[in-house]
């Protein structure tokens, strides 16, 4: 019976959300910004205090069959991917842009924000805290422990951990 009422959202938003895979859970509260530039994939799963901010004329994309933990934040300015199978624990933050603090005599409230592609890769996992910065690209079977920063480039079938993260095994 407890399922009942998710089964029913999942369809509503089915209906009227062209952007949706099949059956998808948005836990709530929800927090969501340019909704039309995000494309979530079949059997999508996000738990409660979701926060995605998805820019005008961006693409923020979640593949099939993944689970998002409470308090995930995503922030998206140009485009964040997200492939298939994506396991993500609660507390994570993933982004595509960057504060620059390039200018001498401005605050750095009015600074320029620089923006780069994220790319995760099918069947990745982010452990509990993780923050993935604007640039990282994630290759397939990568694990990434908790408390993790990512920044930079990583290849497939590897597990990553620290600050800055960096290869700990191949898997």
């Amino acid at each position: 019976m407890k399922k009942i009422p998710w089964l029913i959202r999942a369809l509503v938003y089915k209906i009227f959300l062209w952007n949706m895979g099949g059956v998808v859970y948005l836990g709530r509260p929800l927090y969501l910004k340019g909704l039309r530039y995000i494309q979530f994939g079949h059997k999508f799963r996000i738990y409660p205090h979701a926060r995605i901010e998805v820019a005008t004329d961006a693409r923020c994309k979640f593949g099939d069959n993944s689970a998002i933990g409470d308090n995930l934040h995503l922030i998206c300015e140009r485009r964040v991917i997200i492939g298939n199978d994506f396991l993500c624990s609660s507390n994570v933050f993933i982004s595509d842009t960057d504060h620059s603090f390039i200018l001498d005599d401005v605050p750095f409230i009015n600074q320029p924000c620089v923006s780069a592609e994220t790319i995760i890769g099918n069947n990745v996992f982010l452990g509990k805290n993780v923050v993935v910065l604007a640039g990282a690209r994630l290759g397939n079977n990568t694990v990434v422990a908790a408390n993790a920063v990512v920044k930079g480039h990583f290849p497939d079938n590897v597990m990553i951990g620290g600050i800055p993260a960096k290869i700990i095994r191949s898997l």
